[in-house]
């Protein structure tokens, strides 16, 4: 892959990173934020399930938009809302007192939705952009690039929290805003437009596409489900198992993720750096590796046991993701990139939606039910690349 195609895959993917840095700042604070300033926790799931509900509903339409407009027009379009949103809500926590009761959660509803919608609809465009930017050989590579800058801005939003928190919410919020403006410039400046449909093809259905990409889709929608399953419960986990304080088993848990992040951003760089060859034994051997981690999860007994078991879900979970997205790009159709990757960060969403509200209602009913469900996803997962028989380049 050349220089200039690193270069272009980073700016288009650069919208894609605030996203998700957006996304872990808000989820990690957006409760003890609205209570700072009168909201209840109902507020705050309402707020964070619009911005689900946004994003199940923008990003196929942002995928297939862009194989009529061209990827970097509909980023053109996609990025605005994902500036607005945190604009709007660092206004509001600068000023709450300014503004009446009632319109306060109208607003971050409304703000949210924007970032959420906007953001979300920057993945599959950076995914699309990476497709039309490499050749078959080198699809794991750009799928790595895009994949490791996902993890880092999950890392960086965490950081963010962290740093911010103390000193208000609005500098967080203006700090993802200024972060969006800063990539906006970057792909006006810097990201040429691409081909993605070719006159001389013509555009397959998306019944064709399911046919050809169903397996890839169903390891993105299964594993992501079950590794959400367990993120909630972590620090769920401290407390009832290993008799943390609350407050101890909240920080401890960011710690947590902060390590399997990390982790993630690693090994989706080392795809990036080293393109992965055998694309049927990683997809296998990590969704069997993730497994047995998260499975783990629900037995340690220890702090250092949990944080090593989701590193290594992190590592396996990486390569599973940057490789299964290049093998889902190889099985589309030319002509069809964006529709795909636009499909595949829909599961995303539903399944981003699916894995916390299972994992919570079964942890009621048994503390390790959620983990061996995750485990056993996941194990179904490692089959589904096989069936495909994608060997990748």
């Amino acid at each position: 892959m050349g220089k200039t195609a690193w270069v272009d895959i980073f700016g288009a993917a650069s919208g894609a990173l605030v996203c998700t840095a957006a996304n872990a700042y808000l989820t990690g604070g957006l409760g003890p934020f609205s209570r700072m300033i009168g909201l209840n926790d109902t507020s705050t799931g309402l707020i964070l399930s619009v911005g689900a509900v946004a994003a199940i509903l923008i990003a196929p339409i942002c995928g297939y938009a862009s194989e009529r407009w061209g990827r970097r027009r509909v980023m053109l379009l996609a990025m605005p809302p994902l500036i607005a949103g945190p604009t709007i809500m660092a206004v509001v926590f600068a000023n709450p007192t300014l503004l009446s009761a009632q319109l306060i959660l109208p607003l971050l509803i409304l703000a949210r939705a924007l970032q959420a919608g906007g953001g979300t609809g920057m993945i599959p465009l950076a995914q699309a952009y990476a497709a039309d930017a490499t050749e078959a050989d080198q699809r794991a590579r750009g799928m790595g690039l895009v994949g490791a800058m996902l993890s880092a801005g999950t890392v960086a939003g965490s950081v963010l929290l962290w740093l911010a928190a103390r000193q208000g919410a609005e500098i967080g919020f203006a700090a993802l805003a200024v972060a969006g403006m800063a990539s906006l410039i970057a792909i006006v400046a810097g990201v040429p437009e691409t081909s993605p449909r070719l006159a001389s093809v013509r555009p397959q259905s998306t019944l064709t596409c399911l046919r050809r990409t169903w397996p890839f889709l169903a390891i993105t929608f299964l594993g992501l489900t079950a590794y959400l399953m367990v993120v909630p419960l972590i620090g769920l986990r401290l407390i009832d198992a290993l008799g943390l304080p609350p407050g101890d088993a909240a920080a401890t848990a960011g710690i947590v993720m902060t390590v399997a992040s990390i982790a993630a951003a690693l090994s989706q760089a080392q795809v990036a750096l080293f393109s992965a060859r055998r694309f049927v034994m990683i997809l296998t051997l990590g969704c069997v590796v993730t497994g047995v981690a998260v499975g783990c999860v629900g037995v340690a007994g220890s702090v250092l046991a949990i944080a090593l078991a989701m590193g290594i879900a992190g590592i396996a979970l990486g390569q599973v993701s940057s490789v299964n997205h290049a093998a889902l790009s190889l099985a589309a159709p030319i002509a069809s990139q964006g529709r795909v990757s636009g499909l595949n960060a829909l599961i995303r969403g539903v399944a981003m939606v699916v894995g916390p509200m299972l994992a919570i209602a079964l942890y009621h009913a048994n503390h390790r039910a959620p983990f061996v469900l995750a485990m056993l996803l996941l194990f179904v997962a490692a089959v589904l690349p096989m069936r495909a028989g994608q060997r990748g380049p």
